[in-house]
């Protein structure tokens, strides 16, 4: 007899990431860079060597793509946080922006 956990037992709360997940994601982000850090500084005393060159365009490449990511990132997280009213297509004005400015009686 084989059980099958329901979907309510799968289901895990939104943002949560597994250990696993996680572990493999850090160790794929660390270790090309580690790798390529470690090769820089043992073949550094021979930089037209074919070893110091190929780390170091590694290193580049990691770095730029590593800038792009992150502002891909900001872009995309900066434009869900301001709310677009659908009507005017444009960012809604908070309460007190729309609130009439109250006139002294004096």
């Amino acid at each position: 007899m084989t059980v099958t956990p329901s979907t309510e037992q799968t289901r895990r709360p939104e943002g949560e990431v597994l250990a696993t997940a996680s572990s493999i994601g850090t160790a794929a982000g660390i270790v090309p860079g580690t790798v390529s850090f470690v090769a820089l500084g043992a073949f550094g005393t021979t930089p037209g060597s074919w070893p110091f060159v190929l780390s170091a365009a590694a290193l580049i490449i990691l770095t730029g793509g590593g800038l792009l990511v992150a502002r891909k990132s900001r872009r995309d997280h900066s434009d869900a946080a301001a709310p677009v009213d659908s009507r005017r297509s444009r960012p809604r004005r908070s309460r007190s922006q729309d609130a009439e400015p109250l006139e002294h009686k004096g």
